[in-house]
């Protein structure tokens, strides 16, 4: 176990260095100067075609699932335990000031989910069953015309998966449930590699997530369409109550994180908080940006919905980037300044901090409903996330792929339970690098297309010639307009 911590420690200081993440924040600046700062300029849209119809009723559709069931997955993808742990782990490390470069960088991040969303509509594809499949792995075949970095990057996307979605979130999950249950959160504990009461929670988890998974993309968005906007309301509420019960440190805490955006110390935190994607450098960074702009999962989902506007799928991007940081990872990063639970001690348990600022609102409960949040933002990713992976599964091998993996995935879960959960996130970040990279390559190079499909858009709407509220068929005429 020491050799391979080790080596994972190696690697994972080679794939995140500097260079990684100028890329991948530059990246953002770039993608947002071709579509003219869209998710600056087009607010209104955006947000009256998101925030507008989230809560309204979906239609029912026969062989694809509503842009809003896509975007209750995509979250749920998402919106893990990154937004409560890893936001104390960055405040921990980098101070106040890493809230105002994760605001920056995920300003940028928003444009980054918009183009790859937008993409994968314009080069999805139907099944022999008539459903619609897509994501990176499409546009970098039959756009970027790179086949091999296709399949390279639906490789590094399955054992992602397994990690992402299966080993990171099945352990949180079963420590959530350990800590509710027993009081302890035992499959963290030191030194012990292998835990039998986290591996009995661990086939509890693999029996009811398996139901979800077997049953496919649409019994997975039916359960994400149902848990995640409660999750997040609930979580969001609390946090606002925590915070104005603080109102008057509001102002001062808002100054401070401008006064030390600054410090080395915190530009350095944020950074690797902010800007890497789920798991990032245990300790300093595990985590932050949760939002997944650039990964490549939010294309895989949305392509399978019966949106037909490649635009407005770009826009469910970009609400995902803005739910997922500027609404919930704000909350805690807040409501932890504004209570002080930051100053108790020097821990670095996220887990311990994010209690104690909760606590101080709720008193016992407090911890009670950081554990039932954790076990909802876990379970909500950990189902959310299977279809991306398996998506690439069938993309590599066909069906009998996406049953493999499965199996796989559900298997897994029981040992991902029982593990240390340091070895877990080490784990994560050697194929976070590996799916980003090559999906942000090739969004770079296809962005004239998705300028164009801007273009397109706006041109459409200010002659009338589009009507949002009516369905439009997705054709291969009207896509090569773009």
């Amino acid at each position: 176990m020491e050799i391979f911590n080790k080596f994972v420690d190696l690697v994972d200081s080679y794939c995140w260095n500097p260079i990684t993440l100028l890329f991948i924040f530059l990246s953002g600046v770039y993608l947002s100067y071709r579509i003219g700062f869209f998710q600056f300029f087009q607010s209104k849209l955006w947000i009256s075609r998101t925030f507008g119809i989230f809560f309204k009723k979906n239609k029912k559709q026969s062989n694809s699932i509503s842009p809003i069931q896509a975007a209750s997955a995509a979250l749920g993808g998402c919106v893990g335990t990154a937004n409560i742990v890893g936001v104390a782990g960055a405040l921990t490390i980098g101070g106040a000031g890493s809230m105002f470069w994760m605001w920056i960088s995920s300003f940028f991040g928003m444009a980054t989910a918009f183009s790859e969303n937008t993409l994968g509509i314009i080069y999805r594809k139907k099944d022999k069953n008539g459903n619609y499949i897509g994501g990176p792995m499409f546009y970098i075949q039959y756009g970027l015309k790179k086949k091999w970095l296709a399949k390279c990057f639906a490789i590094f996307c399955v054992g992602f998966g397994l990690g992402t979605s299966n080993m990171m979130q099945t352990n949180s999950l079963s420590e959530a449930i350990g800590t509710l249950i027993y009081g302890e959160s035992f499959s963290s504990a030191k030194g012990n590699i292998f835990n039998e009461k986290g591996f009995l929670n661990g086939l509890v988890i693999a029996i009811i997530a398996g139901i979800v998974i077997f049953g496919g993309i649409k019994r997975i968005v039916k359960v994400t369409d149902k848990i995640v906007p409660i999750m997040a309301v609930i979580y969001i509420l609390a946090g606002l109550l925590i915070i104005f019960s603080n109102v008057e440190k509001i102002v001062p805490v808002f100054l401070n994180i401008l006064s030390e955006a600054f410090n080395f110390k915190s530009v350095g935190g944020a950074v690797f908080g902010s800007m890497i994607v789920k798991s990032i450098k245990s300790g300093l960074s595990r985590g932050i940006l949760s939002n997944e702009a650039g990964l490549g999962s939010g294309p895989i989902l949305h392509s399978a919905s019966s949106n037909s506007e490649p635009v407005i799928a770009g826009m469910w991007g970009i609400f995902q980037v803005f739910v997922d940081t500027f609404l919930i990872c704000n909350i805690t990063g807040f409501v932890i300044l504004t209570t002080g639970a930051i100053n108790v001690d020097k821990s670095f348990d996220g887990r311990a901090i994010t209690d104690r600022a909760f606590g101080s609102f709720f008193g016992d409960f407090g911890g009670v409903l950081v554990n039932i949040m954790l076990a909802l933002f876990a379970f909500s990713t950990l189902i959310g996330w299977s279809y991306c992976p398996e998506s690439c599964a069938n993309y590599l091998k066909g069906k009998k792929a996406v049953r493999l993996y499965r199996i796989s995935h559900v298997l897994l879960m029981p040992i991902s339970a029982s593990l240390p959960i340091d070895i877990v996130w080490k784990f994560l970040s050697l194929f976070c690098v590996a799916m980003t990279i090559p999906n942000l390559i090739s969004v770079l190079f296809l962005s004239k297309e998705v300028k164009g499909a801007v273009d397109n858009f706006l041109i459409r709407i200010k002659s009338k010639k589009l009507n949002l509220d009516k369905k439009t068929i997705t054709t291969e005429k009207n896509l090569k307009s773009y």
